[in-house]
């Protein structure tokens, strides 16, 4: 690749110290490698890469949404409060 080749180059971030570049998807991590020297020349140039995806968060099952919804719940007042509380742990026994 020649030096004018890198500023038709386009990079993008992850989430680790490697970059993707974005014409052939390789990643590419830091070091002495030609891609990494071209990519160091090519941040030279004034060029900004891609930011990195967002992660993405992991579902929440229901039995954490149980467990979560009974932290939120304050102590028993009365014998609906009690019996919500039974009710959701019965539930979440359930699941196991």
């Amino acid at each position: 690749m020649g030096s004018g080749d890198r500023f038709n180059i386009m990079y993008k971030l992850t989430h680790s110290t490697t970059v993707q570049r974005l014409s052939d998807t390789a990643f590419i991590s830091p070091g002495e490698s030609r891609d990494w020297i071209n990519y160091q020349a090519w941040l030279a140039d004034g060029n900004v890469p891609e930011p990195a995806d967002p992660r993405a968060e992991p579902p929440i099952s229901d039995e954490h949404k149980a467990l979560a919804l009974l932290l939120k719940l304050s102590a028993p007042t009365d014998d609906a409060d009690i019996a919500l509380k039974a009710e959701l742990i019965e539930k979440i026994k359930d699941k196991k």
